[in-house]
């Protein structure tokens, strides 16, 4: 029967271990740069995301400054878009008179008008973009004071 060596198992299970234990280490490592990397790639796009969104800000403030310059003689190639502003423009203030007078027929009824009813998202750059419309009910008084009509002012917007 052949004699069995445990100092010889000994030494491979050891030196397994050690091989095992380095492999561990090189893929710990590996694994840790490999994150930092995609860690960084993810920064990095979020970055760039940032820096298009800037792009997009103030090619539309170089666009509306345009607009607010030159849209009486816009250059050939922008006189198309300076069109299409001034037509929408145009379309929100019909919309605009259209319903002032529905407001007007609601009020004229005794129906109540709620204040955002001409209120479409505010157009910052419409014909009416800076005028805030105020409306005012005047009364008579009779010779003792009284208001004839029995209201009183009332300011809306």
């Amino acid at each position: 029967m052949p004699k069995f060596d445990f100092g010889e198992l000994k030494k491979k299970a050891t030196a397994a271990a050690e091989k095992l234990a380095e492999k561990s280490v090189e893929l710990a490592k590996s694994t840790a740069e490999k994150t930092k990397q995609l860690s960084a790639i993810a920064r990095l796009n979020a970055e760039i995301m940032s820096e298009k969104e800037n792009i997009k800000k103030a090619q539309l403030q170089i666009g509306k400054t345009y607009y607010e310059l030159f849209r009486e003689q816009p250059a050939e190639e922008l006189a198309e878009y300076c069109i299409k502003i001034d037509a929408a423009n145009e379309a929100i203030a019909a919309k605009q008179e259209q319903i002032k007078r529905l407001k007007e027929e609601l009020a004229a009824s005794g129906q109540p008008v709620p204040d955002d009813a001409d209120d479409a998202g505010g157009s910052e750059s419409g014909p009416d973009a800076s005028v805030t419309t105020v409306e005012i009910e005047v009364t008579e008084e009779t010779a003792s004071g009284d208001e004839a009509s029995g209201g009183e002012a009332d300011e809306n917007k």
